[in-house]
């Protein structure tokens, strides 16, 4: 019979074990933020598209030969619907980050294309949850938007997880702070 050996099996991306900052604290991932954001993007999506075949079928059915056959109309309105729709996407993804981490002394917010944002780990940082969100149809668990600042002028708001950002140092050390907890 032959000896068992040791087989890796790949995991897909996204799974295991969390990835560890510099500083030892692991990356925190924002699953039901991201989940919120992209489908309320479809949504978005969805009612912006149909407004646009409503308004197509409208046109078409115009009695009116002159508006049916009205390239420059059609070109208009389509490239206002496209600047809505990648408008309204880029908003709604662009504020739930991917993952928050603590590292080398900075709270690392790290985004979609690009998006995120870099605050120093002191007293100067605070957060201010604008709105709650309960679990249902748009995100299985319950979700806040969060304006995080720093003293220094520093400000972004962030669609996360509920609980996702770790207590800042202000409000670890006992201090008063501008962490709320409760609805703005």
């Amino acid at each position: 019979m032959a000896a068992a050996r040791a087989v890796r099996i790949p995991q897909p991306p996204g799974r295991g074990p969390p990835r560890a900052s510099p500083s030892g604290d692991p990356a925190r991932g924002n699953s039901a933020g991201r989940e919120r954001a992209g489908r309320t993007a479809a949504i978005f999506s969805a009612a912006l598209v149909a407004m646009y075949l409503g308004f197509v079928a409208a046109v078409v059915s115009s009695p009116e030969a002159g508006v049916r056959s009205d390239a420059d109309l059609y070109g208009l309105f389509t490239a206002l619907f496209l600047a809505i729709l990648v408008g309204g996407l880029l908003l709604s993804l662009r504020r739930a980050p991917t993952s928050v981490e603590r590292s080398e002394g900075f709270l690392v917010v790290r985004g979609r294309l690009g998006s995120g944002g870099s605050f120093p780990w002191d007293e100067g940082l605070s957060y201010h949850v604008v709105e709650r969100y309960d679990a249902g149809f748009l995100a299985s668990e319950p979700t806040e938007v969060v304006r995080v600042a720093h003293a220094s002028g520093l400000a972004h708001t962030y669609l996360v997880t509920e609980g996702l950002l770790p207590t800042p140092p202000r409000a670890a050390a006992g201090s008063p702070s501008s962490h709320a907890t409760g609805r703005a």
